[in-house]
């Protein structure tokens, strides 16, 4: 397997350092995205999913349909602004 040279490797620490990792959610049939917060407890669970499934535990406040969660790379600059749950 060919080595990466020193300048590459640099470049991706880098970029490492100024991103960080941040969960998402997003709606499966309309696609609307945000944090956690943005989006309700999941109802009736027992009824939506069946063995195998993918689970997420949370409903689009837009249509009702399942989201689920996704990570993003946000500057760490933004990532200050962002508060916990």
């Amino acid at each position: 397997m060919p080595r990466m040279s020193d300048q590459i490797k640099n470049c991706f620490m880098r970029i490492e350092s100024e991103y960080e990792k941040m969960t998402v959610y997003t709606c499966a049939n309309c696609g609307f995205t945000g944090e956690r917060n943005a989006f309700n407890d999941i109802r009736d669970a027992y009824l939506r999913f069946e063995p195998g499934d993918t689970y997420t535990d949370a409903e689009c406040v837009t249509c009702g349909a399942m989201a689920f969660p996704r990570w993003v790379d946000i500057p760490k600059a933004e990532s200050d602004a962002h508060t916990l749950d």
